[in-house]
């Protein structure tokens, strides 16, 4: 299954969103979250991003939860382990079909034919040419925000959109049974240091 288009190029914003997943943090014996002396709610972090749980694979398709429940949060290629998405989930913008062609076409220039294993490609997005004058503006995402993860009066997340300044592309491509390589999937890398 190829997951680059599914998950880095077809899925809408709010399956870009679903895919970050519910801000995670201790919880008591009720699974009532855990508060702070100040009253709000305690979150998990790592590098300064909140961790998450409950991740909605966008390679299941819209609606993912409704259709298929708990197995949603399952990852669509192997549905023995819960799907995983990093502090960010980014995609390609919808009229960037030909930006992500461009994009294989450069990470596949780049492959060693020797190597018989799993090859992971990044490189910047001016690289692989294509059509536009900001390459960074082909791409769109969103993280939670770190100081305030959850609207307190809506309990609605707080979503923040990525600034793509800087950005890297990551390509990943397995062997494909006949001498070549298969893309497995393929998006933007967002520099974190633009993205608190």
């Amino acid at each position: 299954m190829v997951s680059g288009p599914q998950r880095h190029l077809d899925p809408t914003d709010d399956m870009l969103k679903d895919r970050l997943g519910k801000p995670a943090g201790p919880e008591d014996v009720h699974g009532n979250p855990l508060k702070d002396d100040d009253g709000n709610p305690r979150y998990h972090y790592q590098d300064g991003y909140v961790q998450t749980k409950e991740k909605i694979d966008p390679a299941h398709g819209p609606n993912a939860k409704e259709r298929l429940g708990e197995g949603a949060y399952m990852d669509a290629e192997d549905m023995n382990r819960k799907h995983k998405c990093d502090s960010f989930s980014t995609a390609f913008n919808h009229d960037q079909d030909e930006a992500f062609m461009h994009a294989d076409l450069h990470g596949r220039s780049r492959l060693n034919p020797h190597d018989t294993e799993r090859q992971y490609i990044r490189f910047r997005p001016e690289d692989a040419g294509g059509t536009g004058s900001d390459p960074h503006e082909r791409f769109r995402g969103f993280y939670v925000h770190p100081k305030y993860p959850v609207d307190q009066a809506s309990g609605s997340i707080n979503y923040k959109p990525v600034d793509f300044r800087g950005a890297g592309l990551l390509a990943t491509y397995d062997p494909d049974g006949n001498g070549g390589h298969k893309l497995v999937t393929m998006y933007p890398e967002p520099e974190k240091g633009k993205n608190t």
